[in-house]
């Protein structure tokens, strides 16, 4: 019989194989972007708000996030900018393009979606946060913030007074025109008014939200009692750079997965255009002939032969001498085999000896014990059919 040949691969088939290799290593290996660390909802870190979404879903108060233009929300409901980016009017004012201010070209996009009814709530950085200066929203001015003792936090909305574990927070130095919604110690901690059909609320210091902040005193009731007094809010993450993802071949082409894919995928195209064969085989197209007993029990031998399990060898052979006494003197396979050797004993066909080393379960520990033990049973079985 002649056995296939195996014909070595080409030089650029083995370069394609490393290319593809690298690609996959690429892909798992690349560097991914660490949400955890960001200042979003996402945010697991200590300056992160994961836990404030975790504990608005957990008390069905809200916490959906949000990545659409503000144009697309509904009117009538509460949405929570936190830290956001672009909200301020004055942003470009403040980043060394002069003192020149066009308001009405920085309008924040969610203008029309509050004039419609909207109710938006902007929790600004806290103290030490890199950020420009807020001092106005929608064109509204806003006063000036600065640190303020206090204790409590107290406001409309709120059915008691919350205590948070701070000594000192930002609050609004006065009211200016808009209304109050709640004070830290004796300051505007929080300010509101009307936009058409709808409200703006700019909250001072967002550092009680924070991971770090939220267990501690009443930071999480009073983010409870806001949910619940303003309405269940969904948090927007679309100011702090993420959007939704439209199909999802743009969300893989913009994913670190990329380079994973397209190694799978030139693996698999490989896998079928070869034919599942790498390097690829010659056959001689001779048929082999179809094995014979002998084949198969030599087979079995040397596998048998390679596991050096003499003792499940000799005990699989046991087995095979009980069947044959069993079938030549028409016995049941559920007899026994110290009944099987009783009535062997009883015919005469086995002496007492034989009998004894047909029931006894022997485990050689070598290959010639082995070999005695198979000879012994032969003999048996030789006996015992005569």
């Amino acid at each position: 019989m002649n056995t296939p040949a195996p014909r070595t691969s080409e030089p650029w088939q083995r370069v394609v194989v490393a290319a593809v290799a690298i690609l996959v290593a690429l892909g798992i290996v690349w560097p991914q972007e660490d949400w955890r660390e960001t200042r979003t909802s996402f945010g697991t870190g200590r300056d992160g708000y994961a836990a404030l979404q975790a504990l608005l879903v957990r008390a069905q108060a809200g916490g959906e996030r949000h990545f659409e233009p503000p144009a697309r929300l509904p009117p009538g409901t509460t949405v929570w900018w936190i830290e956001p980016e672009g909200v301020c009017d004055g942003r470009i004012a403040l980043s060394g393009r002069g003192d020149a201010l066009d308001r009405e070209s920085l309008r924040w996009a969610a203008g029309d979606w509050i004039e419609a009814g909207g109710h938006a709530l902007v929790f600004l950085e806290p103290a030490g946060a890199e950020a420009p200066v807020c001092d106005a929203v929608l064109g509204f001015a806003l006063p000036e913030r600065r640190v303020a003792e206090g204790a409590f936090v107290r406001g409309r909305k709120l059915p008691a007074p919350r205590r948070l574990a701070f000594d000192r927070l930002r609050a609004f130095s006065e009211p200016g025109d808009w209304e109050v919604a709640a004070t830290w110690g004796e300051e505007p901690f929080a300010l509101t008014r009307p936009v058409g059909e709808g409200r703006v609320t700019v909250v001072a210091d967002a550092a009680f939200l924070r991971n770090q902040h939220l267990g501690g005193a009443d930071a999480a009731v009073l983010a409870i009692d806001w949910a619940r007094g303003f309405g269940p809010p969904r948090l927007d993450e679309r100011s702090h750079g993420l959007l939704p993802e439209t199909s999802t071949f743009w969300y893989l082409v913009g994913s670190d997965a990329l380079a994973a894919c397209l190694g799978l995928v030139g693996l698999a195209a490989l896998f079928a255009w070869r034919g599942a064969a790498w390097p690829p085989r010659r056959f001689s197209g001779e048929t082999a002939e179809a094995p014979t007993l002998v084949t198969f029990v030599e087979s079995l031998g040397a596998l048998y032969a390679r596991s050096r399990d003499y003792g499940r060898v000799a005990s699989r052979y046991r087995e095979l001498a009980l069947a044959r006494l069993r079938r030549h003197w028409h016995l049941p396979p559920e007899v026994r085999p110290e009944a099987l050797a009783e009535r062997l004993e009883r015919a005469g066909a086995l002496d007492p000896d034989r009998a004894r080393a047909l029931v006894a379960e022997v485990e050689p520990d070598s290959q010639a014990g082995l070999r005695r033990r198979l000879q012994e049973l032969d003999r048996i079985v030789k006996e015992g059919i005569r």
